[in-house]
């Protein structure tokens, strides 16, 4: 997705701008300082810019909120894990899988024919149900009678009969 690609480009530009700073501060030579501070500030500026052709493309507010969300998912909060939420939920089914793709795994076991699969939550999250559907598609696509004219189905019965 095109808001998040210039997203994460914000953020990777934010973080060198980050340690360019903290290079600059630590150091004893002028020389160096205005080296690396010239550095974070050509940082800064690429950061504006696909912070802005973002909210030019999806606007400001959509642009913001998702900002939000991936630099929350970048940082990682001391004490906060899905293994603490599972324990502090206290329902026997709730349990912390690992990451996205063992989430994928783990609800496609349990999904049945007639389901509706609902994610929530923040990050990379949404990736879950992509990857359920992808999966699904890929298992059923042989199966998938929609895909195929009426005329392959009605050969495809025919040679069925005669077999």
């Amino acid at each position: 997705m095109l808001l998040d690609r210039l997203l994460i480009s914000a953020l990777i530009e934010a973080r060198s701008c980050e340690r360019f700073a903290l290079l600059a501060d630590g150091l004893d030579s002028a020389e160096l300082r205005g080296f690396y501070r010239g550095l974070m500030e050509s940082e800064a500026r690429h950061y504006r810019l696909f912070c802005r052709l973002a909210e030019q493309r999806f606007g400001f507010e959509a642009t913001r909120a998702r900002l939000a969300t991936l630099a929350a998912r970048e940082a990682e909060v001391p004490g906060v894990s899905a293994e603490a939420l599972a324990r502090r939920i206290r329902h026997a089914d709730v349990q912390p899988l690992g990451g996205v793709e063992q989430a994928a795994e783990a609800l496609l076991e349990l999904l049945r024919p007639g389901d509706v699969l609902l994610t929530l939550g923040a990050g990379d999250g949404y990736r879950v149900g992509e990857l359920v559907l992808d999966r699904l598609r890929a298992a059923f696509a042989p199966f998938d009678l929609r895909r195929r004219s009426a005329g392959q189905n009605a050969g495809a019965a025919a040679r069925e009969e005669e077999s």
